[in-house]
């Protein structure tokens, strides 16, 4: 690029290859750098979005002969009279293109800083004093404006992209500007000694007296770059410490810059601040007011910390796999039953033997006699009935007719059958005991039957007759008999069972 010839004077548009290619050389350094700390490489424009600023769609105007000069006593001027300084804020008539915007770099948090854009900073006019070429170094005072090709920053909280931008832009002027280098400690007390000498003066010969002063000419400058410093070094350096300047003081490199967009973003991080503050004593207020509840119910729980508490035993649970286990382990095991009577159940029942063997003894009597009188015949024959089978008692009969005490040997008769079956039977109990007594004594008058089997017939018909009415009168006895009848059959059955388990033993 320095091998090109641009002729002096000209105005080169941002979008012209001169103008594209003087961000290479920091987007060069960027990538070096990451390569020598081994990071990845960040891709060009990474993090941006398209945008154009609107003074970029503006021509640039014609380079005026005050541009891109070293301004010195003697030599041609803008205009007469030129402003003070003090009052004009530096201004030169007519304006200079280039504005550096105090070459102050984009800050993070937020576009706009309170009130202030700074997609303003983002767009540089400058000017292109480098030397037209190796051989030819007279400076090539060419107007350029300058953006950063890849647009506007996606998040203002990417520091890698808002480092990409503010890189770039530095750039640009260190490049455009010939790599103007920022002013020393001499050059600084030359320049605030004339401001103090000549309050009121106008920055253009503020300039020609500086330079006159920090760079005079020595020599002829043929062929080599010009000695000094340019207009617009100057007006940068004096707007950049303006108050100091005018109080005639040499500013230091800790001395606050007079930038619009430093001081909004100071006065934006001082806001910030106070907000970040007055959430932190909301915060411990919250907290305090926390650990009062806190406090406070620590102070009841100690109140009552001497309390002794009863404490609930719980019982152990059962699972329904416990019970289900129990439950069928004891349906296969059956319960034996328990037979035995007590004392007293023993003395009742010999009581209720008594009384029912004594009214069964009188009753019987008394039926017995009504039946012999009414079956008595005419005539009667030693002979036996040759009807009926003569066949011995079953054992049941036997075993009840001892019980009735009535027990006597004899053959078998309808009415000892009738007796049988009614014995037989599985439940068996006091009226089956008092029909049997009955049976027994009719079964003594059963030797008496007649000697023909109409008669012999007759007879048992009689005699189950007698035995229902037994039976009926049995069922009207008060409760009292009834009880003894039960306690009979219960001693019945204990004999029974007695015997059984006996003849098991």
């Amino acid at each position: 690029m320095d091998d090109i010839d641009v002729e002096t004077g000209k105005t080169l548009n941002k979008m012209t290859p001169e103008a594209e290619a003087t961000a290479a050389p920091g987007l060069k350094e960027a990538s070096e750098v990451k390569e020598t700390k081994k990071k990845a490489k960040r891709k060009a424009g990474q993090g941006f979005e398209h945008w154009t600023p609107p003074r970029a769609e503006e021509p640039i105007p014609d380079v005026q002969q005050h541009w891109g000069i070293i301004p010195r006593p003697g030599e041609p001027r803008p205009s007469e009279p030129q402003p003070s300084a003090r009052t004009s804020n530096g201004a030169i008539v007519p304006s200079l293109w280039e504005d550096r915007k105090g070459a102050v770099r984009i800050k993070r948090g937020s576009r706009i800083i309170n009130g202030f854009d700074q997609a303003e900073n983002m767009y540089l006019r400058l000017m292109d004093v480098r030397p037209v070429s190796n051989k030819n170094q007279h400076p090539r005072r060419v107007a350029i404006g300058y953006y950063y090709q890849h647009g506007m920053p996606v998040d203002w909280n990417d520091t890698s992209a808002l480092n990409d931008l503010n890189k770039a832009l530095q750039e640009a002027i260190k490049a455009n500007s010939n790599k103007d280098v920022p002013f020393n400690t001499t050059e600084r007390g030359i320049l605030a000694d004339i401001f103090a000498k000549t309050p009121e003066i106008s920055l253009w010969d503020a300039a020609e007296q500086f330079n006159d002063q920090a760079h005079p000419i020595v020599g002829s400058e043929e062929g080599k770059y010009p000695t000094g410093r340019f207009i617009e070094s100057i007006k940068h350096e004096f707007s950049l410490y303006k108050v100091s300047y005018l109080d005639g003081e040499a500013p230091t490199d800790e001395t606050e810059k007079d930038v619009p967009l430093e001081k909004a973003y100071r006065d934006w991080k001082a806001k910030q601040a106070e907000a970040k503050t007055a959430a932190k004593v909301a915060s411990k207020k919250a907290s305090s007011g926390k650990k009062a509840i806190k406090n406070a119910s620590l102070a009841s729980i100690s109140e009552t910390a001497g309390e002794a508490k009863k404490r609930k035993t719980k019982k152990p649970a059962v699972s329904p796999q416990a019970t289900s286990d129990k439950t069928s382990e004891a349906a296969g095991k059956s319960k034996k039953r328990n037979y035995k009577i007590s004392r007293s159940d023993e003395e009742m029942a010999a009581r209720a033997d008594a009384t029912y063997a004594e009214i069964m003894e009188k009753e019987a009597a008394e039926k017995a006699e009504q039946a012999a009188a009414e079956l008595q015949p005419s005539e009667q024959t030693e002979a036996p009935s040759p009807i009926v089978e003569q066949n011995s008692l079953s054992e049941e009969d036997e075993r009840l007719s001892i019980l009735s005490g009535q027990h006597v040997p004899r053959t078998s008769s309808p009415v000892s059958a009738q007796s049988r079956e009614v014995f037989n039977s599985p439940s068996y109990g006091a009226k089956e005991l008092k029909i049997g007594v009955e049976a027994g004594k009719i079964g003594n008058i059963d030797q008496l039957a007649p000697e023909n089997a109409f008669e012999a017939t007759e007879a048992a018909k009689a005699a189950e007759v007698a035995i229902e009415e037994l039976v009926v009168r049995a069922e009207a006895v008060d409760e009292s008999t009834e009880l003894t009848s039960t306690y009979v059959q219960n001693a019945v059955r204990n004999v029974d069972l007695d015997e059984k388990y006996d003849d098991e033993d």
